[in-house]
């Protein structure tokens, strides 16, 4: 004889607002630099490449909600988004993935295109993924790129009184 239970957990709060985007920003930062355990192949880099790209490209777009929201004024935010280094550089970041640039047309607001170099470092224990950003300012670590980004999101929501 066998018994299971099923359950299910669903929020009362089925919000997608800036807070929560916010929130799962700086949740899933601390994904990024974590130690993998499945095999080490191409395939499994690239996938832990795209997260990096994921959590980029939901950095970029936490201004998307900011303005729907009228939490800020789109024209402060896009300012903030243009003056920033780390903003425009992860505004590049994912409209290169998004548009597949350079070569649409479209001109990049960190002033370069960025290129990405997926790789690992492995020490026995699992492995870490890591993901270069080259620019033509030099070499980024993605996750110490990852972290600044969203120290810069902070700064801004907190001067804009948000937090």
């Amino acid at each position: 004889m066998s018994d299971s239970i099923s359950t299910s957990l669903r929020p009362g709060d089925q919000q997608r607002d800036w807070r929560r985007r916010w929130t799962v920003l700086q949740a899933n930062l601390s994904r990024l630099a974590r130690r993998r355990h499945q095999q080490r192949s191409g395939d499994a880099i690239h996938l832990a490449g795209q997260e990096f790209i994921d959590f980029w490209i939901a950095a970029y777009h936490l201004k998307d909600a900011l303005i729907k929201d009228q939490a800020a004024p789109g024209k402060i935010v896009e300012d903030a988004i243009t003056i920033s280094s780390k903003l425009s550089l992860v505004a590049d970041l994912a409209n290169l993935d998004k548009h597949r640039l350079p070569g649409s047309g479209h001109a990049p607001r960190s002033g370069a295109w960025p290129q990405l170099d997926f790789a690992d470092r492995s020490d026995g224990d699992g492995w870490v993924a890591q993901v270069a950003i080259d620019q033509s300012s030099g070499t980024i670590d993605g996750t110490t790129f990852s972290d600044e980004v969203v120290k810069e999101w902070r700064a801004l929501l907190t001067q804009w009184g948000l937090i």
